[in-house]
């Protein structure tokens, strides 16, 4: 059964470099509770992390992205508080559990499904 939820994605990408270091429990206990605090009340509903471990084509030798985090929004225009200073601690955040710049991706969710 397919189900269109709407609402919009904000996906966030850390390559995976011969110099890549992260901290996951970081991550995941710190950084991602204070995004939700900061951007939940601005319509962040919800955040998953991946830890990209393996590759389906076995003819690469490493996943190119590493970590991949995937927050849900309620609207692609909630996305703007991005943008505001309130964000900057967020952002300077980084710094304290990698030593890569991640990629931002966004865009509307354009469909979801479940069994």
């Amino acid at each position: 059964m397919t189900t269109h939820a709407g609402g919009a994605i904000s996906t966030v990408l850390y390559a995976n470099t011969p110099s890549f270091a992260f901290d996951m429990d970081y991550y995941t206990k710190t950084h991602m509770p204070l995004c939700m605090k900061i951007w939940g009340p601005h319509g962040l509903l919800s955040w998953q992390v991946m830890q990209c471990d393996m590759l389906a084509d076995e003819s690469r030798s490493r996943p190119p992205f590493a970590v991949q985090a995937i927050l849900q929004w309620s609207k692609l225009e909630d996305m703007e508080v991005l943008k505001a200073e309130k964000s900057k601690v967020i952002f300077d955040d980084v710094k304290e559990y990698c030593n890569e710049d991640p990629v931002f991706m966004i865009g509307n969710q354009a469909g979801a499904g479940a069994g």
